[in-house]
């Protein structure tokens, strides 16, 4: 066929099933909250990843709180950890704009990127600031009186305390302490006997995550009366602490429902505890009258315990009660928020007020109709601190006051 001068050319082809083949998928993040906060946690989430990730490197654009670094590394990851490093998570210390991007390494040796894209951030919130400081009683120690010195300013977990006591400790102690976390131990105070008066100047430096921080020094004096031997003697006045004689010591009990409340179940140390609660409808009580010396320069209470609860919070409750009125900061909710997975140590109780004293020392739990509520305490310590003779001092006249002193010229 001929149109107008022009070769036409037609081709038809019959049962050809055309196929395209699609582009390949392209890496790509999105983030969560869009526009986050400063100290707000923001989630990364990887997109289009065609292989295996060995290790995902993130360029964040910016300081994270604690100092974390800029560029964070996630991976590689082992098989069982159920992780993919296909989400991660940062929170900026700053606001602004935030350059981020992330490069992959995947398995077979392949790479993929993706970014920069921009996260802005608001000039609201915080970080979580770990300005660490030094707080310490008794404030006037003697030589050889226990002084616990606590942390403050640290709300995130210690992964290394170093402090120095600036003086040698009774017996020889090392005036350089380190405390390394333990289940058992947050590193959150340290407790130090010194073997010398005077002036002591303290320091500390804690470790969180790959950050250190060092608190300003403080100066304690300590008073040249007592010794590591005799100075201030020190004693936990609790009857069977560990509640070691078991139903019918040291300890009074009464359950509502009639149970035994010394038990083998779960102790911390030894072979009893105290276990309150664990049934519906159960008011449980542990108590003792112990004496506090009426000279007692300190007089504190502590104790381990664990928390083990099925209920939502506002419905079991347990705590500590001295003379009957509950112990400020020692009212606990026994819910599922709160379980403690394992035994903690307790603040400490000051009742250096009660001196003179024999205050009812008394643990308690409540429970309502449904949701069992557990908790168990071990290991109480009543620790009174009374002044004794000094080391130095045996007699109580040095013959300053002639015969007429507490000394006698003739034989008996």
């Amino acid at each position: 066929m001929r149109l107008s001068g022009y070769a036409v050319a037609i081709t038809v082809s019959i049962g050809v099933v055309l196929s395209a083949t699609p582009a390949s998928a392209q890496l790509d993040f999105t983030w969560s909250p869009v526009v986050p906060e400063i100290g707000e946690t923001v989630v990364f989430t990887l997109t289009g990843v065609t292989g295996t990730i060995e290790t995902a490197t993130w360029t964040m654009g910016g300081i994270g709180c604690d100092g974390a670094s800029a560029t964070q590394i996630c991976g590689p990851l082992p098989p069982w950890s159920g992780e993919d490093c296909s989400q991660f998570s940062f929170k900026y210390a700053s606001a602004g704009p935030k350059s981020v991007s992330v490069i992959l390494d995947l398995a077979g040796g392949g790479n993929d990127s993706a970014g920069p894209l921009t996260v802005n951030l608001a000039n609201s919130g915080s970080c979580d600031v770990v300005t660490p400081s030094i707080s310490y009683r008794p404030s006037n120690p003697d030589i050889g009186e226990n002084v616990l010195f606590t942390i403050n300013g640290v709300p995130a977990d210690i992964d290394k305390a170093s402090w120095n006591m600036g003086a040698i400790g009774c017996d020889g102690a090392d005036p350089t302490p380190e405390c390394f976390p333990s289940l058992w131990n947050d590193c959150k105070s340290q407790a130090f006997k010194y073997a010398s008066g005077g002036d002591k100047t303290v320091g500390l430096t804690v470790e969180v995550g790959s950050n250190t921080f060092t608190a300003d020094p403080v100066v304690l004096t300590v008073a040249w009366s007592g010794s590591c031997s005799g100075g201030v003697g020190c004693t936990n006045v609790l009857l069977e602490p560990g509640f070691e004689g078991g139903s019918g010591s040291a300890w009074s009990e009464n359950s509502s429902n009639g149970y035994f409340l010394i038990t083998m179940n779960r102790p911390r140390s030894g072979s009893f505890s105290a276990w309150l609660g664990g049934i519906d409808n159960e008011v449980s009580s542990v108590w003792q009258v112990p004496p506090i010396d009426a000279l007692a320069t300190s007089a504190t209470l502590s104790y381990w315990y664990w928390i083990e609860s099925e209920d939502i919070c506002e419905y079991d409750k347990g705590g500590v009660t001295v003379n009957g009125l509950l112990a400020r900061g020692h009212d606990f909710d026994l819910c599922l928020s709160t379980n403690t997975s394992g035994y903690v140590q307790s603040e400490i109780v000051d009742l250096l007020p009660y001196a003179g004293t024999t205050p009812e020392i008394l643990f308690f739990t409540t429970t309502d109709s449904s949701d069992v509520s557990s908790l168990y305490i071990d290991d109480a310590i009543l620790e009174v601190c009374v002044p004794g003779i000094p080391g130095d001092q045996v007699f109580s006249d040095g013959f300053e006051s002639g015969d007429v002193s507490a000394w006698s010229s003739t034989v008996p």
